[in-house]
């Protein structure tokens, strides 16, 4: 069962409107009728596929290659350790879901950057760089043409736990839940949109083109000098300039 977000899955305010199917306060007063991507998988989501007691495992989006609709699916996970450092490790058993000659790859995202927000969960993206356009993508997006990265074959999606600050910290796979799925959606369709790294380079050559000197009154130091806290403040503005 998903948990409520203390804020609106499409926008920052708090989230006090239930979904009329899984009575889960998901989304804030503007928004409880624009969600259309929830609707796909909010009844699997509150009555989920079964789970096998001899076999752990955790719940999955499946963004199937020949279909517009998605599926919530159960992915085994084997845990093995490290016999040097003792380290736990989990691994996902998703090839059943890819044609036996694939060889999908996982790449990670933290960031919703549609929602400008941490995605809930460090999300794992399964796919193959060969195949057919993925139908359920296109869907999604509103048109193929509307994807910016050319997803092919089979996606399937999981959610990790985030880093907790320690040096090694693999994480460890959770159940994707409403909030997971929102995130996967924006993520997905928006990924290889370039105006974010554009956005980031202009900022970087106007800042260069303008060369501040930042100079600290008290100690006669630049930011070139090794000021810590002029550094910081150089990165702040890029922060702000991004915004």
């Amino acid at each position: 069962m998903t948990n409520s977000p203390e804020t609106c899955l499409l926008c920052p305010l708090p989230a006090t409107v239930p979904c009329g199917t899984c009575q889960i306060p998901l989304y804030c007063t503007h928004h409880v009728s624009s969600d259309e991507s929830h609707a796909l998988l909010c009844s699997s989501l509150v009555s989920p596929p079964p789970a096998d007691e001899d076999i752990n495992s955790v719940l999955a989006v499946h963004l199937p290659s020949s279909s517009p609709i998605p599926k919530l699916v159960r992915i085994p996970i084997t845990s093995f350790s490290d016999d040097t450092s003792g380290i736990s490790f989990s691994e996902p058993s998703i090839y059943s879901l890819f044609p036996e000659d694939a060889s999908p790859e996982a790449m990670h995202r933290e960031r919703n950057r549609v929602r400008d927000r941490d995605t809930r969960s460090m999300l794992e993206v399964w796919s193959c760089k060969e195949g057919d356009g993925n139908q359920c993508l296109a869907a999604l997006a509103g048109g193929e043409d509307k994807l910016f990265h050319p997803w092919k074959g089979e996606v399937v999606v999981l959610a990790m736990t985030r880093s907790r600050g320690g040096m090694v910290d693999p994480g460890t796979y959770q159940d994707v839940d409403a909030v997971d799925w929102r995130d996967v959606v924006d993520v997905v369709v928006d990924w290889g949109d370039g105006r974010w790294e554009r956005g980031i380079k202009e900022v970087l050559d106007r800042l260069g083109e303008a060369k501040p000197e930042a100079t600290n009154v008290d100690e006669g130091r630049t930011v070139e000098d090794g000021n810590p806290e002029d550094g910081e403040e150089v990165k702040a503005n890029v922060t702000m300039e991004m915004e």
